[in-house]
């Protein structure tokens, strides 16, 4: 992955932001956040999602933002809400926080 770094470090897999100094948030970043979170949660106990060395993202990258229509940006935020929304997403959610108790 050219955005994602990861590794496992006592049963946990820590995903590390790697776009870069500043790691700004496009649609490539996301997508493959959200692949290797899907990795991630059958492979460790728990993720531990890092930054850069300064600090984590500096953001949406406002110049790709700014080359796409209203329409794009809306439709892109609405999928992404759509995801994080489903029953699937949720489970997923309940099942980490509850390995992450015992």
């Amino acid at each position: 992955m050219a955005h994602i770094s990861g590794d496992l470090i006592d049963g946990c897999v820590r995903l590390r932001l790697t776009s870069g100094d500043t790691n700004m948030l496009t649609t490539d970043l996301l997508h493959e956040l959200s692949a290797a979170i899907a990795d991630a949660e059958s492979n460790g106990r728990g993720i531990l999602l890092c930054g850069g060395e300064k600090f984590f993202s500096n953001g949406v990258d406002l110049n790709w933002a700014l080359t796409q229509s209203t329409a794009q940006m809306s439709a892109r935020v609405a999928r992404q809400v759509e995801i994080w929304n489903t029953d699937e997403a949720q489970t997923r959610l309940r099942a980490a926080a509850e390995r992450l108790a015992r």
